[in-house]
């Protein structure tokens, strides 16, 4: 990338604390961060408990073992596991609360990233605290320290976001009326974080590739199951038709089609040059400068 000469020494003056929060989804973007941060030569210090640090990893599909990349397996009260509940209705979005007692762990994480940070911010001319959007609580102490500058990751994109917003609000007429008879503080306040996100790449082009993306943008997919009835078992006919549909029809030749381009274009902005990695270039520029 354009800046690995320039940053040559940058490890010397600047390194980068990221907290994910505890769960897979949260865990495995911000690793893929760090590894997009360590190869502009700056040391990523990641930090988390000792069972999800040993989870991220070992789910993470690509070696780790001589990046630049720190972990920090810090040490919470023993907490239970229970298996998910399989009473759950079939039918609705029920919230994995099974998972409640890890995410309470993340409480206890606070004292010690405050030590961590004291620690690194005497080594360091800048330290760049980067936090998922649910650890603000736990990265707090980062905002009271000089060399200290404070981010948040939000694992969904702003794009995807904006337009979840928009199809709940059934678009810019209803959606401007509906905002001016909202009382509810909270809600403004989403309202404009919405429009302030900013996420990484990385989370824009997983947003960008599912929900209603697919179908209604990109038209490179073919509705199998209702996302709403995910644990409904999908017949073997209902799949038999859709790959048949895909592979057989007119209409599955130009799907292939478009995912091709498709992903042709997802390459080449990932090239040198590429809108990907223009954006990192002016990310590390940023934190750098």
């Amino acid at each position: 990338m354009a800046f690995n000469g320039a940053l040559e020494n940058a490890e010397n003056e600047v390194l980068v604390i990221l907290i994910p929060f505890l769960a897979q989804g949260h865990l495995n973007p911000l690793l893929h961060f760090a590894r997009l941060i360590v190869s502009y030569n700056i040391p990523v210090h990641y930090v988390g408990t000792i069972t999800h640090i040993r989870q991220a990893t070992r789910r993470y599909h690509n070696s780790i073992s001589n990046s630049n990349i720190y972990f920090h397996r810090f040490e919470v009260p023993p907490f239970v596991s229970p298996p998910p509940n399989p009473n759950n209705n079939a039918q609705s979005n029920t919230f994995p609360s099974h998972l409640l007692p890890s995410f309470e762990a993340t409480y206890h994480l606070r004292d010690p990233f405050r030590q961590l940070l004291h620690s690194l911010s005497s080594q360091a001319k800048r330290v760049l605290v980067i936090h998922d959007s649910l650890m603000a609580y736990v990265a707090q102490d980062a905002t009271n320290m000089p060399n200290v500058k404070n981010y948040t990751f939000h694992i969904s994109s702003a794009f995807y976001t904006s337009l979840h917003f928009w199809e709940k609000m059934e678009g810019p007429k209803a959606c401007m009326s509906r905002f001016l008879l909202w009382k509810d503080v909270s809600l403004v306040n989403s309202w404009t974080s919405l429009v302030l996100k900013v996420s990484s790449t990385n989370s824009v082009m997983a947003a960008s590739t599912t929900k209603a993306g697919p179908l209604k943008v990109l038209k490179v997919g073919l509705i199998v199951k209702d996302c709403t009835l995910r644990n409904v078992v999908v017949g073997v006919s209902v799949v038999e038709n859709a790959v048949r549909r895909l592979m057989e029809t007119k209409e599955g030749d130009e799907m292939r089609d478009r995912a091709m381009r498709f992903k042709n274009v997802i390459h080449r902005s990932m090239d040198e040059g590429g809108v990907t990695s223009t954006e990192m270039d002016s990310f590390i520029a940023h934190i750098t400068k």
